[in-house]
């Protein structure tokens, strides 16, 4: 596959049973359990202790879990110079009002453990949470979502993001943020480009 090219995602919304509501549904059971029953019994406090070190066991192997996909891999998306190719379906630049595209993941990257974070479920990711949003000039809105393997290979397409803010698809503050140029030299750097491509 090319670097201009990413494998369209399709997100599966079925409900699941996840770790996280397994384990604090039990949790949340055995407290209201304890609370009616009291001391009578010391089965459901007994029951409760085992499921707090059951999560605290699984918040320790979460973080070398990798997520499962709750969906599937489907199509590609490319990114060229003049067109957005989604599947089979062209999109010319000059038929998009607007573009976005909002990029959090890529395979294998860890999240991070934030202070009041308590999380079960597995940390390493499957690089599904990114996307695509399409305005074309008839109006019709389309957001697709793709899996980025490594954290470089969309800033690898840099030529052609700023050929979509020439275009006028995309704003330049969003470009910014987009190919992640933040600080005044960055900026710099990034206006020098848009002026040279």
């Amino acid at each position: 596959m090319n670097t201009n090219q990413f494998k369209i995602f399709i997100p599966d919304s079925r409900f699941r049973f996840t770790t996280n509501r397994i384990m604090y549904t039990l949790l949340v059971v055995f407290i209201l359990v304890t609370a009616l029953v009291g001391e009578k019994s010391e089965i459901p406090i007994m029951l409760m202790e085992i499921t707090l070190f059951s999560i605290f066991i699984l918040f320790i192997i979460s973080s070398f879990r990798k997520q499962k996909l709750h969906g599937k891999l489907s199509g590609i998306l490319e990114l060229k110079n003049d067109s957005i190719v989604i599947g089979n379906k062209v999109i010319s630049i000059e038929d998009i009002e607007q573009i976005d595209f909002k990029l959090s993941d890529y395979v294998g990257r860890r999240e991070r453990i934030g202070r009041y974070d308590w999380n079960l479920n597995p940390r390493i990711s499957a690089g599904i949470r990114n996307n695509c949003e399409i305005k074309t000039v008839d109006g019709n809105f389309q957001k697709v979502h793709f899996q980025v393997i490594h954290d470089s290979d969309f800033l690898q397409n840099r030529k052609t993001i700023i050929l979509y803010h020439k275009a006028g698809k995309i704003t330049f503050k969003r470009l910014s943020q987009i190919l992640y140029a933040y600080s005044y030299s960055e900026i710099q750097e990034l206006k020098g480009d848009v002026l040279e491509i």
